[in-house]
């Protein structure tokens, strides 16, 4: 029994080294499987998502006075819908020429500093302009919502993923920006939503760049950290005293009981800054000068307004 199990462990050993030997001549001989590798970006072509893309508007505030307007509908009707007719003021094109009809609706401004990037015009529809003096006659050829008077309208352009947005890529340039607003008006946005960033074509953004997107940086009180000493006036009752990570001073209360979201702050305490996390990627499709949209590729979790945009 004892030669057997010799003979047992000595066959084992010798067939770990033949499948030793057949995995390094196969390496050697390139026929090994390639290293499975993992893309720091979603490798997705824009034409598998271009059925979720709508068309989007971006308009400057000193333009909208100047666009042409639809005055008046057909047979005096509130609405107009596809193959109505629409009078328009203002156009000056030729006959047969396609329009975007559209209507301003969001206000976009900077993250940072509040300014106004531009307004969002939602799509209505399209409609053929019939020709005549002032108001031209036009024709709806196709709608996402009622016409109504007041709506602008614009060349009719083609929708962003006929422009060939390719494969993703980095942009060339360091990005970083924030979300701004989602479209259609959702508060948490998820996979194949679109978002508007504050950040555009002067900041090197091109369709086709992929951004990482990040969590908003918060803040938290540590209740738990030894807190610092607490400064004396010499008076008999001494501030009461809440400090940032870097010992800063933040707000006194004098002589009375204070608290910072429920908690007692009747020593100082720690605010702590929490590490922002990586939760997804979103795909510009459409860049304007200074905004841009761009659909989320993958999330984590949801998206929302003020996340941060890097690459």
């Amino acid at each position: 029994m004892h030669h057997d199990i010799i003979r047992t462990i000595t066959s084992l050993s010798l067939l770990a080294a033949v499948l030793t030997f057949s995995c390094a001549t196969a390496a050697d001989s390139g026929a090994s499987m390639r290293p499975v590798t993992t893309p720091k970006t979603p490798h997705m072509h824009f034409n598998q998502l271009k059925a979720f893309v709508p068309k989007l508007h971006l308009l400057q505030e000193d333009q909208i006075e100047e666009l042409p307007y639809i005055v008046g509908i057909e047979e005096d009707t509130l609405m107009a819908t596809t193959g109505d007719l629409i009078y328009v003021r203002g156009l000056n094109s030729y006959r047969g020429r396609k329009y975007d009809i559209i209507r301003p609706d969001d206000s976009y401004h900077d993250h940072d500093t509040g300014e106004l990037l531009g307004i969002s015009g939602t799509h209505i529809g399209t409609a053929v302009n019939l020709g005549g003096d002032d108001p031209k006659t036009m024709r709806i050829e196709s709608i996402q919502v009622e016409a109504r008077r007041g709506d602008l309208l614009i060349p009719a352009r083609k929708p962003a993923h006929a422009k060939g947005v390719g494969h993703p890529k980095a942009p060339k340039l360091r990005v970083a920006g924030h979300v701004i607003d989602t479209i259609n008006g959702v508060i948490r946005a998820s996979h194949y939503e679109v978002v508007v960033i504050d950040r555009g074509s002067r900041d090197g953004l091109k369709p086709g760049d992929i951004l990482a997107v990040n969590s908003s940086s918060r803040q938290v009180v540590d209740q738990y950290a030894k807190p610092p000493p607490l400064p004396t006036s010499g008076d008999p009752i001494s501030p009461q005293v809440i400090y940032t990570p870097h010992n800063e001073f933040l707000e006194s209360y004098e002589g009375q009981q204070g608290n910072m979201g429920g908690i007692n702050v009747d020593t100082a305490v720690e605010v702590v800054s929490l590490p922002q996390e990586s939760i997804g990627h979103v795909l510009v499709f459409q860049t304007h000068e200074r905004v841009s949209f761009a659909m989320i590729t993958n999330a984590s979790r949801s998206i929302l307004v003020g996340n941060l945009v890097t690459n």
